[in-house]
């Protein structure tokens, strides 16, 4: 298989299962850098008539060789059979080729530089499995987020309209990590209003017109799918940040509760559960099963679904058991409508953990595969104590 055969299907495997959970790419841009690096018939040189054009072609080669390596990390080798050929090598070329600007990137940042970043956690964890390693590298992407003060809409004015929508999916797409972090006391968080130097304006979904990211020239391609998809995206970051905001509230107190807390605290948790209680009607199952009668489009389009309804359905899993720990670690079950008795306890993470298994048991396996890392970590055992 050639070169550029190899890179265009790691592009068609990120937009089909990465893409729905992660929009921080623009199809045809990467498609261009492909043709430009690896087609036999238009194969790009790094040397240029000046130096930013000369950063902006190892800008493009770094990331499109970090998409493949993290691309190659999680995907199971029934869609990618090569994968451990080329998971390491790419990621080893595209952490050398930042490194060649490494200073110039981080002084001058753009959507590359964060999106080549998330790319390195990926690969890193999934193939290294040094996670703290991993951390380091996506905090240099949320230290890029905080000194371009991504949180603030006027930061972003100075960028083209398809930039900004970039920079603004990616913060989102950092935010949630960020915020899972909080949840899971996995490492030390960055993304809080609390830690921000000035009020956070950044806009919610739905307030700006939707640019394109796929490519439209597929046959797959259709604009109300791409803006259903990028509404369910934007329900992973609310997700994380509304069971944050009920954890973190809770462990402020730290045992100093009156009524007027508990109040708060039982409309944050209704709020909470009432997100799955809005999911839209285009991730239910009874929309995302598939047919046989199916073309390539509903292929497509219910495969993208999938792999969202399956990353919201574990996270909101794992964060009711998160929840709950924290409930009764503070002595606050009541807030969940729940008595302080402790075959309560046992009896409510029993039920929890049947959700769970359940769950996992309803998404075809492959989905679960292609998370990677991120998936496994937030099985039910691992962030629970349960005595039977």
């Amino acid at each position: 298989m050639m070169p550029f055969e190899i890179v265009d299907r790691c592009i068609y495997l990120y937009m089909q299962y990465t893409f729905p959970t992660a929009p921080i790419v623009h199809e045809p841009t990467v498609r261009e850098y492909a043709t430009a690096f690896f087609s036999s018939a238009n194969t790009r040189s790094f040397a240029a008539p000046t130096t930013e054009e000369e950063i902006a072609h190892i800008r493009a080669f770094a990331l499109l060789s970090g998409l493949c390596a993290s691309v190659a990390s999680v995907i199971p080798s029934s869609l990618l059979p090569y994968r451990h050929l080329i998971a390491k090598p790419c990621l080893d070329a595209s952490r050398e080729m930042l490194r060649l600007i490494e200073d110039y990137d981080v002084e001058n940042p753009n959507s590359s530089s964060m999106v080549t970043r998330i790319f390195h956690t990926t690969a890193s964890q999934n193939i290294t499995g040094k996670t703290r390693l991993t951390y380091h590298i996506l905090g240099q992407a949320t230290l890029l987020i905080t000194s371009m003060q991504l949180y603030r809409e006027d930061s972003l004015q100075s960028h083209d309209p398809l930039e900004c929508q970039l920079l603004r999916h990616i913060y989102w797409q950092i935010y949630a990590a960020d915020q899972a972090s909080l949840c899971l006391r996995s490492r030390p968080f960055h993304l809080h209003e609390l830690l921000y130097n000035a009020e956070a304006t950044i806009c919610n979904p739905g307030k700006k017109p939707i640019i394109p990211q796929l490519d439209t020239t597929t046959a797959w391609y259709d604009v109300v799918f791409e803006e259903r998809m990028l509404v369910s995206f934007h329900l992973i970051p609310r997700l994380w940040h509304t069971a944050a905001g009920l954890i973190f509230d809770i462990r402020k107190c730290k045992g100093q509760v009156n009524d007027a807390h508990k109040s708060r605290f039982s409309q944050a948790y209704m709020a909470f559960l009432g997100i799955m209680d809005g999911l839209p009607y285009w991730l239910q199952a009874s929309h995302v099963i598939f047919s046989p009668n199916d073309g390539a489009a509903a292929q497509f389009h219910k495969t993208a679904f999938w792999v969202q309804r399956c990353t919201i359905q574990v996270s909101f899993q794992c964060l009711r058991l998160v929840i709950l720990q924290q409930c009764i670690d503070s002595g606050l079950c009541d807030i969940m409508g729940l008595n302080n008795q402790p075959m309560t306890f046992q009896m409510t993470k029993v039920g929890m953990i049947q959700d769970f298994l359940q769950t996992l048991d309803d998404i075809p396996f492959v989905f679960l595969l292609v998370k990677g890392e991120p998936t496994v970590s937030k099985e039910p055992f691992r962030h629970t104590r349960i005595v039977y």
